[in-house]
């Protein structure tokens, strides 16, 4: 053991870079007939050898890995510094206002896409009425001159009537017809024999026997009257004296329609229409069934359709034209020298039925005539139908409960207490049955004037009559607006005429009873008495 340990002690003075390792060194027995000497040098030499690889390999990896730890977290602190409080809520609000953004942007395509789907069901009717219209006449005027020896050579067709199936389809074929104003324009839309009918004037008209056929009449179905869809009938214009009176009594026009009666004595005549005072008529049924049409029908009337319909709304001007013409006179007086941006903001309400809508319409095309104004509906806060949770709420949508007047209140402020460049407002689509976002924008630096109607905007617990600078109340008859509402609603789809009716009395009576007591008749600036648009 002596011996082992001095050789020990000798190879570690020899080799002081090995001083404190263990073990030093590989003790290799001398074989027999081999130089043990030279094998165990080597032996050592290359142990040591791959130690230090070892070991210098060892410390790059870890020094390898701390740099790369430093970079990352370098990294980090560089992707992630420390905000300030103020940092923080810019980011976030940065955050809101690009969501806010996108959100916009997301429902504006979705405006975009709807309003280019109804513009191509438009032009796709254009085309139809271009196509079916000049032959429709053409075996209508046949058929009345071979059965019924009335020659139509000379006479202007004025219109045509297309039917339309079901109330669905009345309303995806007017709001399509709406969102393309240059191919067709609404003259009207009211209701008319116990249903909603609405005219267009066909942009160009129709070409036919040297005239031009100039509008499209298109009735909803009666309700439980059910009928297929397409050209149903047509009307004639008389050559007569009449020009553009189209009223019985300034205008004998049954004696001129009896007469011509007279000259066709062997047609079997329907005289019903010539009762009435604004351009009366008579018509007679043509059986086109070997021509695959079935039974259409051919009317006769003095005055053209579209001028009819301009002297009735001039007619119901004359009789607005005191309050309208009042309210605007005011209006445009205050709005001047009124600062910029801090609009004018009118609010009229009153029951359903009573012609608020109308009101709006014409206060805001008098008061147009001098200053830029923005007509805001306020349908378009009816709560959407997936937030209303039972059957009866869904029922008795239009009451107070069904809108969100918190929102009308925020957005309002925003408008008349804000600085925003731009406030979007919430429309409404009978087609859709649910609120269009983003359907009305208030532009501060343009628009002057903000008219707002709707059923509730004066209830005491709504709190908006403070945001009004003038109020509007529209005073009716109940039981005559209820009525004609049993006409309007009759494009309700889902509903038979009992249901229709049965909801009329129930609820829109009790909504109107409930704005003639607590609606603000007696805190209005104006009370308009007798107005309605029906």
């Amino acid at each position: 053991m002596d011996i082992f340990g001095d050789v020990i002690d000798k190879m570690i003075e020899e080799r002081g870079d090995l001083q404190g390792k263990w073990p030093p060194v590989r003790v290799v027995v001398k074989e027999e007939g081999g130089d043990g000497e030279t094998n165990d040098k080597q032996g050592c030499e290359e142990e040591e050898e791959e130690e230090e690889e070892e070991e210098e390999e060892s410390e790059e990896k870890e020094k390898a890995n701390e740099a790369e730890k430093e970079k990352t977290n370098g990294a980090e602190t560089e992707k992630v510094p420390a905000l300030t409080s103020r940092e923080r809520r810019r980011l976030r609000r940065s955050q809101e206002a690009a969501a806010a953004s996108s959100e916009k942007n997301r429902k504006k395509k979705e405006r975009q896409k709807l309003k280019k789907s109804r513009q191509k069901f438009a032009a796709s009717f254009h085309a139809d009425l271009l196509a079916n219209v000049p032959s429709f006449l053409s075996e209508l005027t046949s058929a009345l001159s071979t059965d019924h020896s009335i020659e139509t050579s000379d006479y202007q067709c004025d219109h045509i009537c297309w039917r339309t199936a079901t109330p669905e389809s009345y309303a995806t074929l007017t709001s399509s017809l709406n969102s393309s104003p240059d191919l067709f324009t609404l003259l009207v839309e009211g209701p008319i024999g116990g249903r909603m009918i609405s005219t267009y004037s066909i942009n160009p008209g129709i070409p036919f026997n040297g005239n031009l056929v100039q509008a499209v009449e298109i009735p909803a179905p009666k309700v439980g009257s059910p009928y297929p869809e397409g050209l149903e009938h047509a009307e004639f214009v008389i050559p007569s004296s009449a020009g553009g009176d189209p009223s019985s009594t300034g205008f004998d026009h049954a004696t001129v329609l009896q007469n011509f009666a007279r000259e066709h004595s062997g047609v079997e005549w329907s005289f019903k229409a010539t009762m009435k005072e604004c351009n009366p008529d008579i018509s007679v049924k043509v059986d086109m069934k070997d021509k695959g049409r079935g039974a259409a029908t051919a009317k006769f009337h003095l005055v053209p359709l579209p001028a009819v319909i301009e002297w009735e709304k001039k007619s119901k001007q004359l009789e607005s034209t005191s309050w309208v013409v009042k309210v605007a006179k005011t209006v445009k007086e205050e709005i001047k020298g009124r600062e910029k941006g801090r609009p004018y903001v009118v609010g009229i309400a009153g029951g359903p039925g009573s012609g608020k809508s109308s009101a709006s319409r014409e206060l805001a095309s008098e008061i147009g005539r001098d200053a830029q104004v923005l007509n805001l509906p306020m349908d378009g806060y009816h709560k959407p139908l997936k937030e209303l949770k039972t059957k009866e709420e869904v029922y008795r949508r239009g009451s107070p409960g069904t809108f969100d007047e918190g929102k009308l209140l925020g957005d309002l402020k925003r408008v008349v207490e804000g600085d925003e460049v731009a406030v979007t407002f919430p429309g409404w689509d009978h087609a859709v049955g649910d609120p269009i976002e983003g359907a009305h924008t208030y532009e501060r630096e343009k628009h002057d004037v903000v008219i707002v109607e709707g059923l509730y905007l004066l209830l005491p617990e709504w709190g908006l009559k403070g945001l009004f600078n003038k109020t509007i109340f529209v005073k009716s008859d109940i039981d005559k607006c209820m009525e004609l509402l049993k006409v309007r609603n009759t494009c309700i789809p889902g509903y038979t005429k009992e249901e229709i009716e049965e909801r009329v009395d129930d609820v829109d009576r009790a909504n109107a009873m409930l704005v003639g007591e607590r609606g603000g008749e007696g805190d209005a600036d104006v009370v308009v008495e007798g107005y309605s648009c029906m």
